[in-house]
C-alpha cells in the first residue's frame, strides 16, 4: 500500500511539474538552447559566443581550457573563473554551463547527445584537442555526454575540482540534499527522508527512462531518417545501455561506462584530483572509484588535498591549482 501510494505521489508530481528537488532558483526550461550553455564572458574575449547563424566567433591562441562548471553556477562567477584563467596564462578559454535541469535526470542526458551531435556550434567549439579539461562539480557528466556523444573532443589533462557525482540517485540525493542544507532548505531533509528521497528519485528516473527509449524509438523512426548513421548510432547505443540499465537500476553498469568513456582515451593523460576529505556534496567513493579507474586505464593520477569547501579552492587558492597542473607536466 505504502510503494502504491508512492507511486501516486510521484506521479503526481510530475503532471504539476515538480522536475526535481531543488529550489526554484534555477531555469527549469527543458528547451532552452544547449548553445545558451557557452557564456559570453567579456568584450574582446576569445571565449565562444553563441548566435543564432551557429557561427563561432575565437581566435585560438596560447594554453586552452575546457570548464564544465558547476550547478547553479551565475554569470558573475564564470566571469570570475575566466578572469583566473587568464591571470595563469590561458588564452583560449570555453566555458559551458552544467544545468541541473538537464544533467538531473536521464531524459536530459538524453537531450543533451542529441542536442550536442546535431548542432554544428558544438562540433566546431568542443571538437577539438584542448590543453585542459576543468570539470567542477556537476560538470563531470556533463564531459561524460559530450565524449558520449562523439563529437571529437579530446584533452591532454583533465582536472576533476571536487568532483565526480555519479551517474546514480544516491550521488544525486547526496548533492541535493548538502546543496539544500546550505541553502535554507533544511526543512525538506527534516521531513523527507533520505531513503524516500533515494526511492522517490529512483522512481522519476525509470519513468524518464522508459519515456526516452520510446521517445527515440519514434524518433528513430520518423524524425532522424534523414541524419547520418554515425549520429543513430550513437543514441541507439546510448538508449540501449545507458537507458536501459537506469531504467532496470542497474547504475554500476552506467557508472563503468561513464569512467571507460573518460578515462579509456587514445592516449595517456595527467589526472588531477582535487578534493576535500570532509566535502559533504560528494561521496568519497565516488572519489575512489574514479581515481582507481584512472589509474586501470594507464593515466597518470594525481591527488591534490584541499580544506576549502566545495568547489572555492579556484577562488581562494587558485595557485594550488596552477602548481599541480605545472607539476604533473614536469
Amino acid at each position: 500500500i505504502l510503494e502504491n501510494f508512492l507511486i501516486f505521489f510521484c506521479l503526481i508530481g510530475k503532471f504539476l511539474q515538480v522536475r526535481s528537488f531543488l529550489p526554484p532558483s534555477y531555469d527549469r526550461s527543458p528547451r532552452k538552447p544547449l548553445a545558451r550553455s557557452f557564456s559570453s564572458l567579456s568584450q574582446g574575449s576569445n571565449v565562444p559566443t553563441a548566435n543564432p547563424l551557429g557561427e563561432v566567433k575565437k581566435e585560438i591562441n596560447g594554453k586552452s581550457a575546457l570548464i564544465f562548471s558547476w550547478f547553479f553556477a551565475s554569470s558573475r562567477e564564470l566571469k570570475l573563473v575566466e578572469r583566473v584563467y587568464r591571470r595563469n596564462g590561458y588564452e583560449d578559454i570555453v566555458i559551458i554551463e552544467s544545468p541541473v535541469s538537464q544533467l538531473s535526470k536521464p531524459r536530459g542526458w538524453y537531450r543533451t547527445i542529441l542536442r550536442s551531435t546535431m548542432q554544428d556550434y558544438y562540433v566546431k567549439s568542443v571538437g577539438r584537442k584542448f590543453d585542459l579539461v576543468h570539470c567542477m562539480s556537476g560538470g563531470f557528466f556533463q564531459l561524460y555526454l559530450f565524449l558520449a556523444a562523439g563529437i571529437g573532443l579530446d584533452f591532454n589533462s583533465i582536472l576533476l575540482d571536487s568532483t565526480p557525482i555519479m551517474p546514480r540517485p544516491n550521488s544525486f540525493v547526496r548533492f541535493t540534499r548538502a546543496y539544500l542544507a546550505d541553502h535554507n532548505g533544511q526543512l525538506f531533509n527534516r521531513i523527507v527522508p533520505i531513503r524516500l528521497h533515494q526511492f522517490l528519485v529512483a522512481l522519476k528516473w525509470k519513468i524518464g527512462c522508459i519515456y526516452v527509449r520510446l521517445k527515440h524509438r519514434m524518433r528513430t523512426r520518423f524524425k532522424m531518417r534523414n541524419q547520418s548513421n554515425e549520429i543513430r548510432e550513437k543514441l541507439d547505443e546510448w538508449e540501449a545501455t545507458v537507458a536501459r540499465d537506469a531504467m532496470h537500476g542497474n547504475y554500476d553498469s552506467i557508472i563503468e561506462i561513464a569512467m571507460d568513456k573518460v578515462f579509456n582515451r587514445s592516449e595517456p593523460k595527467n589526472c588531477i584530483f582535487l578534493r576535500n576529505p570532509s566535502d559533504k556534496y560528494i561521496d568519497p567513493n565516488d572519489i575512489s572509484i574514479a581515481m582507481e579507474s584512472a589509474r586501470k586505464h594507464g593515466n597518470s593520477v594525481v591527488d591534490v588535498a584541499t580544506t576549502q569547501p566545495h568547489i572555492q579552492t579556484l577562488f581562494r587558492r587558485p595557485n594550488l591549482i596552477f602548481s599541480a597542473l605545472e607539476r604533473t607536466k614536469k
